[in-house]
């Protein structure tokens, strides 16, 4: 870096150009004298400070972030690297959002492969303190960097991209899921639990069955292995027990274990094999050491359960049960989407007329924007709500409902489509040769 272009030449510069000498800029900054002189007039001079580069700025009248160019690359010159100090740069420069900059310190600091485990623990950190869009580039930096193919940091860094991609965008999410299957068993317990259950529900809404029953299938043995475990630590520890450090309670993973194998026989068409597993997750009460969260799970659990169940009556020909789940949905209404979208899945199965279901619930229906996703996340009620349209369109095509009603349910299923599954556009064309046809 030329002598003219250091922060130390610039500071000068201005301290010229504003007449200002030392004890005014003391005073100004609030940095000790002796400090602003070692920094400017020593050879060579004191290193400095973000925090104190950021006073001098305020103090000179300049904008934050003012020499961060220049600051990177003295950090680095001649080699001598000080990682608190590059960590506290990084630290600032997330806050100003200077990605490019953050960018190149992350380069010059892989010249040396040992600060791999420091990029780590600081993107570590910053997923605590629930920044994990901004731990994206130091997830990153590992990734392309770490040279132990089989280390840990590495796995669980292709499993912090992998939630930090997950969005609206159903695509997006199979490309993900893609990239971070193979070393989904390289990451500790306490992750891959929420890791499994995550791949499990991206593999449902792209319509995966298969791979959404092995991830299932794995979730189920680790989590009862897991909670025999912590059960077996509780009885040994007692007072001194602390339980095992998972994103969401133990419950929910052992009790969706049960829930997505049910839905896979659901979408699969095992529908008695699928009320076998609702059993299993309906009434999870006797599951040990409940907190005030867990027995909120559970309840959760329970309503879910019995919506499952007429589901499955309904798919396995059971009409009879039909008002009463319609009752049922009133009393939950944050399962209405799911359950109408069976009603109409087995009413377009077994041709049931439910113009007065429909009706019942169609100020739902026409104000989907402002639903309440309650236990669904929201790529799984995306997913959910585009098969509720398709399904809608079909019935209403196939009962002659009114052309305006499904003019508007096929715009929505377009749109839809667009924003959320562009995999299901042969659905949508499929629909419009049937509305085609059944016009007079």
């Amino acid at each position: 870096m030329s002598t003219l272009d250091t922060v130390r030449s610039h500071i000068e510069q201005e301290l010229q150009d504003k007449q200002i000498n030392l004890t005014q800029f003391e005073k100004i900054s609030g940095i000790n004298r002796g400090v602003l002189s070692a920094t400017l007039n020593s050879n060579p001079p004191r290193s400095i400070s973000i925090n104190q580069l950021d006073r001098m700025a305020a103090a000179l009248d300049r904008p934050e972030g003012w020499l961060y160019e220049q600051y990177v690359e003295e950090c680095f010159v001649d080699q001598k690297v000080n990682w608190r100090r590059i960590r506290a740069l990084l630290l600032r420069c997330i806050q100003l959002n200077r990605n490019v900059l953050i960018q190149r310190t992350l380069y010059l600091l892989m010249e040396d492969y040992r600060y791999v485990p420091h990029v780590f623990e600081l993107a570590e950190e910053l997923v605590i303190q629930g920044q994990l869009d901004n731990s994206v580039p130091f997830y990153t930096c590992v990734i392309e960097n770490e040279r132990q193919q089989h280390a840990e940091r590495l796995a669980i860094s292709h499993y912090r991209l992998f939630r930090a991609q997950l969005s609206e965008d159903i695509e997006r999410n199979k490309s993900a899921v893609t990239l971070f299957y193979p070393y989904r068993d390289r990451i500790p317990d306490h992750l891959r639990l929420d890791a499994l259950l995550q791949m499990a529900n991206v593999y449902y809404t792209v319509q995966e069955w298969d791979l959404m029953e092995q991830v299932t299938d794995e979730m189920s043995v680790l989590v009862h292995r897991v909670y025999e475990e912590e059960c077996t630590k509780m009885d040994q520890q007692s007072q001194n027990y602390v339980p095992l450090s998972t994103e969401r309670h133990l419950v929910v993973y052992y009790g969706q274990s049960y829930l997505l194998k049910s839905i896979f026989m659901e979408y699969t068409g095992k529908y008695k094999e699928g009320l076998k597993y609702i059993d299993q997750y309906i009434d999870l009460s006797e599951f040990k050491y409940l907190d005030t969260v867990g027995k909120h799970e559970v309840q959760k659990f329970k309503v879910i359960g019995q919506a499952n169940q007429y589901n499955l009556r309904l798919l396995l020909g059971e009409i009879n049960c039909l008002y009463e789940y319609a009752d049922f949905i009133e009393s939950y209404p944050t399962e209405w989407l799911p359950s109408l979208l069976i009603i109409l899945t087995a009413a377009n199965e077994h041709n049931i007329i439910i113009n007065d279901i429909l009706e019942r619930f169609s100020i739902k229906i026409s104000t989907e924007v402002t639903f309440q996703r309650g236990y669904y996340n929201e790529f799984t009620h995306n997913a959910m709500f585009t098969d509720f349209c398709y399904q809608l369109a079909l019935y209403q095509i196939k009962n002659r409902r009114n052309i305006k009603e499904l003019k508007n349910t096929l715009n929505t299923f377009d749109m839809s489509l667009r924003r959320y599954n562009m995999s299901r556009t042969m659905d949508y064309t499929s629909l419009l040769q049937l509305f085609i046809r059944s016009m007079p």
